[in-house]
């Protein structure tokens, strides 16, 4: 089976986030795009303070950055302090979303890869073996009316994306109980095939859901998780059995992606696909609630929030001392509509030898834009003067190499720039082989030496002295160097190390400078 594969590429953002200390439970940062921020532990034995800047809330959303302490010890989850984009209730009052700010609430069959989450966790000091913590996204999904309050019961479906984690995960299904008296969670993990450990135990290899950010792949192992809680639980207990709860986690804490800045929509469409493709072991009941449940078209998206779970552990009592906490934030969480195309891609330009053709072109204006980000480019292609077809996709720099040339053709190009929301920009100027006379019946044949090359290059041809030799670089800039055309030599010892592209006459030679 072919992995689901999801294109980013990557920003970078700085930013100050202590200058207001949230006072309440629930603070409201910007009723306008209700962005929202929760810290459930400020009012602990030993508070958690959180802070942020409001300065920044325009731009990055609810971000914030708190110091947790542990004060209490015990096993369980001890909050979950967060920042939410979307509805949010205070003070007994229930406030919808804004969909014309942050495009909640929407019904999942009108979600589409227009809305993105933007999200940039950050952790600090959490290398203590007690300390533990999450850093998650949760999405909240209600079947009831548009605007009206989600009914706890009554949210069947469940999204939670986990990047950072406190310690490996161990990726084992855990087993439904069926002893009389006993229930709880057990799950299933997204898996190519069956491979039986002797135990029952599926220990095929995972199927993850793939984001490549920049060229770089990171994974999200895909869980299923359902509840079994026996008659006489109490009644939220009883309420989850008739949950589909599915979490993406981070298959390697070791290579974690740096930031989100992804459709909602991809998430969604793997949840509703994944259990049926790659749960080949999912009970007939399990897979018949989850057909009931996953992702159906008349639910709404009401509320995402981000933060982190933090757990409680009774040796990790901080003991009082203000000092010794771990700080944990977010650099930015929001949400976009972006139908934008990205700015059309500058300056294509081409150089071509007997058997490949390079092209270059300029980084996209929009590579540090705050909505329009480029996930990647695409070439097309003309061969003797047919329609254009698509080439290559999936490129994450500004150049290519078509290898796939015959010197008995033509060839045109373009290139176009496709962002995070699947927005493809007009193409850029169209470049051809045609106006570099490459395949002349009397090229003639030059032959560089060293190459790699440090200091001189050395060209042999067939002529005692060459008039004319010009130096390229990258992006089709001419580079200033010194020819000498009486030992048909070049001295590009001051060059930087990189590629550059050497033309004589019709025929152009990339050099690699060390």
């Amino acid at each position: 089976m072919k992995k689901l594969v999801i294109i980013l590429a990557i920003i970078s953002y700085t930013g100050s986030y202590s200058q207001t200390t949230v006072t309440e439970r629930i603070t409201v940062l910007d009723a306008n795009h209700n962005y929202v921020l929760t810290n459930d532990l400020f009012e602990e034995t030993i508070p958690s303070p959180m802070t942020y800047d409001p300065s920044q809330i325009s731009t990055n959303g609810a971000a914030f950055e708190v110091v947790y302490h542990n004060s209490d010890g015990g096993q369980n989850v001890d909050g979950y302090p967060s920042g939410k984009v979307g509805a949010y209730k205070k003070g007994g009052t229930y406030y919808p979303g804004v969909f014309a700010a942050c495009g909640m609430p929407a019904q999942i069959q009108n979600i589409d890869d227009d809305f993105r989450i933007k999200w940039n966790p950050y952790q600090l000091g959490v290398d203590g073996p007690n300390d533990h913590w999450w850093a998650s996204i949760n999405v909240i999904f209600d079947n009831g009316a548009q605007n009206e309050e989600p009914i706890t019961a009554d949210r069947d479906y469940d999204l939670v994306i986990e990047f950072q984690r406190y310690d490996e995960y161990e990726f084992v299904d855990k087993p439904k109980k069926t002893d009389p008296g006993q229930g709880g969670a057990y799950n299933y993990l997204c898996r190519d095939g069956f491979v039986d450990d002797g135990d029952g135990n599926n220990i095929a290899p995972l199927h993850p859901f793939d984001v490549v950010l920049e060229g770089t792949t990171y994974q999200f192992a895909v869980r299923y998780k359902f509840f079994n809680y026996p008659a006489g639980s109490d009644q939220n207990k009883l309420d989850k059995n008739n949950k589909v709860h599915i979490k993406f986690i981070s298959l390697d804490i070791d290579n974690v992606m740096p930031f989100l800045d992804h459709t909602l929509k991809s998430f969604i469409d793997v949840t509703k696909t994944y259990y049926s493709l790659y749960l080949d072991t999912l009970p007939t009941a399990e897979e018949d609630l989850a057909d009931q449940k996953v992702g159906l078209d008349d639910l709404w998206v009401k509320s995402i929030a981000a933060g982190y779970e933090v757990y409680k552990d009774a040796g990790d009592n901080d003991g009082g001392d203000p000092n010794n906490g771990i700080t944990l934030g977010q650099h930015y969480f929001l949400t976009i509509t972006d139908n934008d195309a990205p700015t059309v891609v500058a300056n294509l330009s081409i150089v071509a030898s007997e058997t490949d053709i390079d092209l270059v072109w300029d980084i996209s204006t929009d590579a540090e834009s705050v909505n329009v980000s480029i996930a990647e480019y695409k070439v097309y292609r003309s061969e003797n003067g047919a329609a254009y077809i698509l080439l290559s996709d999936k490129i994450y720099q500004e150049s290519y190499t078509d290898h796939t040339t015959n010197s008995d053709s033509d060839y045109s190009y373009y290139v176009t720039a496709l962002d995070r929301s699947l927005n493809e920009s007009d193409q850029s100027n169209i470049v051809t082989t045609t106006s570099l006379s490459v395949y002349e019946a009397d090229f003639e044949t030059f032959k560089v030496y060293p190459n790699p090359v440090n200091t001189i290059l050395h060209i042999d041809g067939r002529t005692s002295a060459i008039e004319k030799m010009e130096l390229f670089d990258v992006l089709g800039k001419k580079i200033s160097v010194s020819v000498n055309t009486s030992d048909n030599s070049m001295d590009i010892s001051n060059l930087e190390t990189g590629i550059y592209f050497l033309r004589i006459k019709q025929q152009s030679i990339k050099i690699i400078k060390l």
